[in-house]
């Protein structure tokens, strides 16, 4: 049992590119305020390349001087991934501003995640920041074991939105469906942030230039700025934010949900996610008719306090504790 003002345990499973990596510096600043404990962060491919995922998640820890074991994505072989959106570093080209990445020991990101269940049962929180392959492939293992952790808080799916990768479907699932097929099909306790409420949390240069000031490492204030720059200028090519200059920090609401609830309002569903549509491969559906709904698999967040939740990931942000 978690005693009382003890520190939430949290594993961050991850693909971390430009999104990805706002959302785990906002959760390493809360990890050394010690409100969560980060026992693990598990990378994976999809964002860019499984090494560079697990090179960012090191440098990430590093930058922050957060250390914690990092799982890396076990398989070599060459997948589909969003390089393309954020270069092949998944940072925008900017690595090399970054420290270098030094030798860690070696823990097989699935390996990780289930042992971590495990030892923290019944209190562990999964951020999930990209596609779910690593949740379900433990869960394909080891049957029942998503059920152990306390709750799952991905980032993903569209229900009332368009997708972003699609016409109907979000980025984390369309690029394993069959993965989110899995998890809303194991029994977890399951929260479910899409792009119906992420799509309206934007980060712009105006909320970072305040930032900036509580950064006292040059190399930082320059990675920040110009990975934000870079974010933006992708989001404004692919016509996402209707001619505001900003990003949308998607990933970044798991940390606000597990963080700042009050935030948010939701409501159970069942979700269904599509595997095999020619023109609809990763639709996250729901019925919303009003009907019985004796079968419900998670929450699914439906609004939130964008301005409120700015707010909030902008005031945690300026108390930066950068390693020198």
């Amino acid at each position: 049992m978690t005693k009382k003002n003890a520190p939430i345990p949290v594993v961050i499973d991850c693909d971390p590119g430009a999104d990805d990596f706002f959302a785990l510096i906002w959760a390493m600043i809360m990890h050394k305020k010690w409100l969560i404990d980060i026992v693990a962060i598990t990378t994976a491919w999809w964002n860019v390349a499984a090494q560079a995922t697990y090179e960012n998640a090191i440098r990430a820890c590093m930058m922050m001087g957060v250390q914690t074991k990092i799982g890396k994505w076990k398989d070599a072989k060459w997948a589909e991934n969003a390089s393309h959106i954020h270069g092949n570093d998944g940072v925008g080209w900017l690595s090399a501003i970054l420290p270098p990445v030094t030798k860690q020991k070696n823990y097989d990101s699935e390996q990780l995640l289930l042992d971590s269940i495990k030892k923290h049962k019944g209190t562990l929180e999964i951020l999930v920041l990209g596609p779910v392959s690593n949740l379900a492939r433990i869960e394909k293992k080891t049957t029942g074991i998503l059920k152990q952790a306390k709750r799952i808080i991905s980032m993903g799916g569209a229900f009332f939105v368009p997708g972003n990768v699609s016409p109907v479907a979000e980025f984390n699932v369309r690029y394993d469906p069959k993965s989110a097929k899995a998890m809303y099909n194991s029994g977890a306790n399951i929260v479910t942030a899409p792009l119906d409420i992420t799509t309206q949390t934007i980060f712009t240069m105006q909320d970072l230039q305040p930032l900036l000031k509580h950064v006292n490492n040059p190399k930082y204030q320059d990675f920040l700025t110009k990975l934000t720059e870079f974010t933006i200028g992708t989001n404004m090519m692919f016509r996402e934010t209707h001619y505001r200059r900003g990003f949308f920090v998607h990933d970044s609401n798991t940390v606000g949900f597990l963080l700042y609830p009050h935030l948010y309002k939701w409501s159970f569903h069942e979700v269904q996610v599509e595997t095999t549509g020619e023109y609809t491969s990763g639709q996250t559906v729901i019925d919303t008719r009003n009907h019985p709904k004796t079968q419900t698999n998670a929450f699914i967040i439906t609004d939130i306090d964008a301005k409120w939740f700015m707010e909030a990931m902008t005031e945690d942000f300026k108390e930066f504790d950068f390693a020198e």
